[in-house]
């Protein structure tokens, strides 16, 4: 998908860096990539969900891939097994608005490394 320079696009950048910022601050999930065997450094955070209890997470790696995986905010620790999925298998079924933001986040993610 093209990026045009659209608000849309703008809001969702903001949203994703934000997201990526507060992403260092969630140790236990930085180290959950890092045992999958991706580069923390490089994680852009599609989602960050936040719920009573918990926070769930979708996050961009290596371009190519997208972990899913739930914090407990009571405790700060995994709420069972990351899901690992490919890019191809996400992006099945997306909303227009799900497609632009993935766009901006590979976008990102292209400029980062």
């Amino acid at each position: 998908m093209k990026l045009i320079g659209s608000k849309l696009e703008s809001d969702f950048r903001e949203e994703i860096l934000k997201n990526s910022v507060s992403l260092t601050a969630a140790t236990e999930v930085v180290k959950a990539i890092g045992q999958l065997g991706f580069n923390p450094e490089n994680a852009i955070v599609l989602d960050k969900i936040p719920d009573d209890r918990d926070t769930h997470f979708k996050i961009l790696v290596q371009g190519e891939y997208l972990v899913s995986l739930e914090l407990c905010n009571l405790g700060n620790s995994l709420l069972g097994k990351p899901i690992t999925s490919s890019l191809k298998d996400y992006k099945r079924g997306l909303s227009k608005n799900g497609q632009v933001k993935l766009a901006v986040a590979l976008n990102e993610y292209n400029r980062r490394t």
